[in-house]
């Protein structure tokens, strides 16, 4: 079976990931990970095809800034920061995932989340 794997690029979403991609490729399963370009190398490492959601993106060359930005934050503008870049994360993802996700022939999936709703962070 594909199953692709939906996280936001950040090592505390991506470690456990790769864990459970690694688990399901021992078991014969075709493991995707579906995410932005920049995590090729560690798709590549883990020995995940990687289904690129920022392709033809342009836009979304700015999420890199916005979390260099966000270091620097503290308080309630951090939490607004971060705010602004889960929404346009998650945008993109339901902008481009459906199409990409069945152009890669995806038979099944998983998404690592953050446990805080958007109503805790506002």
């Amino acid at each position: 079976m594909h199953i692709a794997l939906i996280c936001p690029e950040v090592a505390g979403h991506l470690n456990p990931t790769a864990t459970l991609g690694r688990e399901l490729a021992r078991r014969g399963h075709r493991v995707s990970l579906v995410s932005r370009s920049i995590v090729k190398p560690r798709a590549d490492a883990c020995g995940f095809e990687l289904i690129p959601i920022d392709a033809g993106e342009p836009e979304f060359r700015g999420f890199q800034p916005g979390l260099q930005k966000l270091a620097r934050l503290k308080g309630h503008g951090g939490v607004r920061q971060t705010t602004r870049l889960l929404r346009d994360r998650a945008a993109l993802t339901l902008r481009n995932g459906p199409e990409r996700l069945r152009a890669a022939g995806v038979e099944g999936g998983a998404v690592r989340h953050s446990s805080a709703s958007l109503r805790d962070c506002v």
